[in-house]
């Protein structure tokens, strides 16, 4: 024990050496005084071929051998000899493992004195080819021994199947794997290098991949799902190669997929391949059952030679034991694999149930046709795509997995376009439900109106004969005589220097008799002078006495809606287009324009949502321009046509448009302070009725009782020439309630939705996807949804403060509920459609 101890832990110095001698002489007088130690395990036990070679000498008296042995032993390493010596004994022995067998594999391969030592040490225990050395031996079967062997002018280790010299059938199954595996090229197939058979040795010099088997390697390194299925793909691409070539592998199991340090597959061991339809010319197939239980397809069991569905059948396999660890049982179903998938904690296990068990169909016609769809179906399955296996089954299979896909893989894309469509529904809903905000006309000079009223006090008057030292002809009976009272209250106006005078009143005939004291007022008011009409012409031109109407400012349809459509507001006519004719205008819009610029004409042309208002001077200097720069624009709430507008009288023709607008309305006490009475204006003096009228627009009207009345729907009333009144009031004030058009409501709708879409987004995702959490979302959703209702019902004083306040509010809350939808929608997908880690 002691030499062999020594022998362990020798190294080339001198001392060891001599060490060695000594231990060699001391084995000599052993073996001359014991000639049966020849026998003895313990040498061939410990590899030693010094006393191997000792006691074979020995035993066949060679003392010239014995001698020169001798002297190979005892004579010192030569100077600049390889340090790796003992290692390359103990490699040859079989003493390395691990780390130290790669590192001295990986120094074979530079160091040529170590491969010569090395095929010095293995001697006759490994076959002698030439230009190979022996390195390893890496496994051995019925067809032969698979080495480890570096090529010595290619300078690289390659995999050498050896056959056995006794080789009876298994030379035919050699011969038929080296001749199809010449035609195979691909990255992840074994590539041959070389073969030799026509004399002894016969092998095959094939690709070394370093790594491990399969199943070894899955154990090991415990890779991910996604891993898992990459390599099953592209064992799959690798397979549908070959069938490509016509070759069948019959044998494709765990420990022939090695997986090399990048973690790339490689498929070895052609050893029962066989050419496709081989059967159908007549070649001859081995009896018996060829291939590895639990991956070899049933026909195969049935001892059929098998063809491309049988691989199919064996990736499934594969593929079933690459993510549970076994092969599946004869005869699973989808449902059993499914069930053994998820308990494998396996992401959409019915999935991939349904692709292994369309592999693995009894009936090889119902598998899939190439291995590239099965790869194909794999891609499917690792990108959330539906898969065919599932899709054959189920209708609404592929719509479901289609649109988990899209909200898997394109996550901002859809925030983008569901944010856009929140946009876009909130503008229409928001437009659906009139909404609406103050607006300001274009800048000018602003004026107040005051309200003179021909009410009971005034006929009272008139009836009792108060103005007959003044208006002798006046009578109560007769309404025409009572043009006489309005020329005298004009003449009095005149003093007072008002803006502008709008009479809600019209005058459809001339009345020579009263006209001239009326027509008198007209010509000493020194304001400009709008009446009413009540029907207009195909030309658009008023019904109205000739003389009356050369000599007034303008004139305007007297027509309006009742106020109880909305409430605390009223639609007023704008305009009424009838045929080519200009546009004509309502009263309050008329009067409007007079007060604005009393020196000009007003030109009425339409725009989609809204009504311009140009002016044009009625007398210019030459060369000076006729239009003024500045207009004025109306923004419009609607445009109807008259047969759907019923307002109980026919002011319209059939196929008019009307062109409306709305106007705030406020009840008859917010107006007591510029309401006066017709007799008290008549009966005050100058400097009263100055501070009465002075540069405001006068509105002249009638209050007869049960006429011209219209309900508020909050309760109350008001007569007709108080709602042209106020009409007039907010054109004057430059601030109308109007609906917002699409453009600004999304630039109001637009920054809060984000702002809500971005805290919804921003929030973590268990308030979003906990149980009962869906509540909440819908909740901010239906509250959005009915703001509009609220603020189109909101007084119209209410709504300048808050209708841009409602608006963001409710962009706010509708796109935070919509993107906790679509992020528990994406949770869904990713849970339920995307593959595991």
């Amino acid at each position: 024990m002691r030499y062999f101890k020594s022998m362990r832990r020798s190294c080339s110095c001198a001392a060891c050496a001599a060490r060695r001698v000594r231990a060699f002489r001391r084995a000599k007088r052993r073996v001359e005084s014991n000639p049966d130690c020849t026998r003895d395990a313990r040498f061939a036990h410990h590899g030693c071929t010094t006393i191997a070679s000792v006691a074979t000498i020995v035993a066949d008296g060679s003392i010239a051998l014995l001698r020169n042995e001798r002297s190979r032993v005892m004579a010192p390493r030569a100077a600049g000899a390889c340090a790796y010596g003992s290692e390359v004994e103990a490699h040859a022995a079989g003493r390395l493992h691990g780390e130290r067998r790669a590192h001295i594999e990986a120094h074979l391969a530079q160091c040529a004195e170590c491969r010569r030592l090395l095929r010095e040490c293995l001697g006759r225990r490994v076959p002698a080819i030439e230009g190979y050395t022996i390195v390893t031996e890496l496994g051995r079967g019925a067809f032969g021994r698979v080495f480890k062997a570096f090529h010595e002018v290619k300078q690289r280790y390659e995999a050498v199947k050896v056959l056995p010299e006794a080789a009876g059938p298994q030379s035919a199954f050699f011969e038929n794997e080296i001749h199809l595996i010449a035609q195979l090229h691909h990255p992840n197939i074994a590539t041959l290098y070389d073969a030799r058979l026509d004399r002894e040795p016969r092998y095959c010099a094939m690709e070394f991949v370093p790594g491990r088997p399969l199943d070894e390697y899955l154990t090991e390194h415990r890779p991910a799902l996604a891993e898992r299925l990459r390599i099953v793909r592209t064992v799959a691409l690798a397979i549908a190669h070959a069938h490509e070539r016509r070759v069948v592998h019959r044998d494709l199991k765990p420990q022939n997929i090695l997986i090399d340090t990048q973690g790339e597959p490689h498929i070895v061991d052609f050893g029962i391949a066989r050419e496709l339809d081989a059967h159908r010319r007549g070649e001859a197939s081995a009896p018996g059952i060829l291939g590895t239980r639990g991956y070899m397809a049933p026909e195969q069991e049935a001892g059929e030679p098998g063809d491309a569905a049988s691989d199919i059948y064996s990736l499934g396999a594969l593929l079933h034991a690459a993510l549970v660890g076994e092969p599946p049982h004869p005869g699973d179903s989808a449902v059993a694999i499914a069930a053994r998938l998820r308990r494998a904690a396996i992401a959409r296990p019915e999935d991939l149930a349904a692709i292994i068990a369309r592999c693995c169909e009894v009936n090889p016609r119902q598998r899939y046709v190439t291995a590239a769809e099965l790869a194909d179906e794999l891609d499917a399955y690792s990108q959330g795509r539906p898969v065919a296996a599932r899709s054959a089954q189920h209708a609404a299979y592929a719509w479901r997995r289609t649109a988990a896909f899209a909200l898997r893989r394109h996550p901002l894309a859809l925030h983008a376009g569901a944010l856009l469509l929140i946009v876009a529904a909130l503008v229409g809903w928001l437009q659906l439900f009139g909404a609406r905000r103050i607006s300001t006309l274009a800048p000018g000079e602003r004026a107040s109106v005051a309200l003179v009223v021909l009410d009971e006090a005034t006929e009272a008057a008139i009836a009792s004969g108060a103005f007959a030292a003044e208006l002798p002809d006046l009578d109560a009976r007769d309404v025409k005589s009572w043009r006489l009272l309005h020329g005298l209250l004009l003449e009095l106006l005149a003093s007072a220097a008002p803006r502008a005078v709008v009479y809600d009143f019209y005058f459809p005939d001339c009345r020579p008799e009263y006209d001239e004291a009326f027509l008198r007022g007209v010509g000493a008011l020194r304001a400009p002078l709008v009446v009413a009409a009540a029907r207009f012409d195909i030309n658009g031109e008023p019904e109205m006495c000739g003389e009356l109407r050369r000599r007034v400012a303008g004139w305007g349809a007297i027509a309006a809606i009742p106020p109880n459509r909305r409430a605390f507001e009223a639609l007023c006519v704008a305009a009424i287009e009838r045929g080519n004719a200009d546009p004509i205008p309502g009263l309050a819009v008329a009067g409007f324009a007079a007060a604005r610029y009393p020196d000009s004409i007003a030109a009425l042309r339409m725009q989609p949502g809204k009504l311009i208002i140009k002016y044009r001077r009625r007398s210019t200097a030459s060369g000076a321009p006729r239009w003024r720069t500045r207009r004025d624009e109306l923004p419009l709430l609607e445009s109807v046509e008259s047969a759907r507008i019923d307002a109980g009288r026919s002011w319209f023709d059939e196929n008019d448009v009307v062109h409306l607008y709305s106007v705030p309305l406020q009840t008859r006490d917010a107006w007591l302070g510029r309401t006066y009475s017709l007799v008290d204006v008549i009966r005050a003096d100058d400097e009263q009725r100055v501070r009465w009228f002075r540069d405001r627009v006068v509105v002249v009207g009638r209050a007869q009782q049960g006429r011209d009345v219209y309900p508020l729907a909050g309760g109350g009333e008001l007569y007709g020439y108080e709602v042209q009144a106020q009409a007039l009031q907010t054109l004057l004030s430059q601030r109308q309630v109007r609906p917002l058009n699409a453009p600004e409501l999304a630039i109001r709708v637009a920054p809060a939705a984000i702002c809500g879409w971005g805290l919804a987004a921003l929030a973590p995702l268990a308030w979003v996807v906990g149980r009962r959490r869906w509540l909440w979302p819908i909740g901010l959703c239906a509250a959005a949804l009915l703001s509009p209702v609220a603020l189109s019902a909101m007084p119209a004083a209410a709504v300048e403060p808050t209708a841009d306040i409602v608006i963001a509010a409710q962009a706010v809350l509708f796109a935070a509920g919509a993107c906790a939808l679509v992020r528990r929608g994406l949770d869904y997908a990713n849970r339920l459609e995307a593959p595991a880690a």
